[in-house]
């Protein structure tokens, strides 16, 4: 069940939410002890994904936090956010009986959390996580493709690892789309793989149909950098056969599959364009 209420003043600095939270629920008029508050609250992007034809996972954001402990009186948690940058306008988004939530869509600036005891007297809040679209990392700098029979090689320079934020790096996603008129189609997006090597076999490609090909560099909160330069690539019959015996490295081999992005992708982008 989902209900939102606004504090009773917004705009409220973060240091009053501790007493805005008591008064609302009449925990100290009535001498009732508050549950306490959860702890070690954080966040990780859901980038989404389909899987299969009819199977969606939405993109949002995944909260986590640890329960009150030992504390009996809570029965469920309160979950709030808000699009402000500076603790104000903070609304209810969820309560639940779960110690993680999942919200879907274009997360929120910031979350807390609140514990919440059976006559709804809830506790102090949580620490405040902020969802920062400036924690991602290079873009990888370049891309080639080698064609093979019915498949492709995808080749890419680590400067995702060893530039800004390099430390943040978790890694890679690797799309393609189809091509018409020389042009890749954004609209038919699909998530090839993940790797944390910097390269990437795909087979079960048809020979003669070209593919656009682009690879993401991703961090461990889940911030999606933007995508490498795009490459064409066209396998024919006579290139030479992929075997395992090629891979140069740790590559994944994965084989093709043509299921179409709930547009997972941008997800980085949309925070950004808030």
């Amino acid at each position: 069940m989902i209900r939102k209420r606004p504090w009773r003043a917004a705009g409220v600095a973060l240091a009053a939410l501790v007493a805005a939270c008591n008064n609302n629920n009449n925990g100290v008029l009535n001498n009732v002890v508050p549950p306490g508050p959860p702890t070690g609250l954080v966040y990780q992007l859901n980038l989404g994904e389909q899987i299969g034809t009819d199977s969606v996972i939405e993109p949002g954001v995944l909260l986590s936090w640890l329960p009150p402990s030992p504390d009996s009186s809570v029965q469920d948690f309160v979950v709030y956010g808000t699009d402000s940058s500076d603790n104000a306008g903070f609304l209810r988004r969820a309560i639940t009986t779960s110690v993680s939530f999942h919200d879907a869509g274009t997360p929120q600036a910031q979350y807390y959390v609140t514990s919440q005891d059976v006559n709804g007297v809830e506790s102090a809040p949580s620490n405040v996580v902020l969802i920062d679209p400036t924690d991602t990392v290079s873009a990888p700098s370049n891309l080639t493709g080698t064609p093979f029979d019915s498949a492709t090689e995808l080749q890419w320079p680590d400067n995702s690892i060893t530039g800004a934020n390099g430390n943040h790096f978790d890694f890679y996603r690797v799309y393609s789309d189809s091509v018409s008129g020389n042009t890749c189609i954004g609209s038919s997006t699909v998530l090839e793989g993940q790797t944390v090597s910097n390269g990437f076999v795909i087979t079960g490609i048809a020979n003669g149909v070209p593919r656009c090909y682009f690879v993401t560099a991703v961090t461990r909160s889940g911030h999606e950098s933007a995508g490498s330069p795009a490459i064409i690539v066209t396998p024919s019959s006579s290139d030479p056969p992929f075997t395992a015996a090629r891979i140069p490295g740790n590559f994944p081999v994965i084989a093709h599959h043509p299921i179409v992005l709930h547009r997972a992708h941008t997800t980085t982008r949309l925070l950004s364009g808030k």
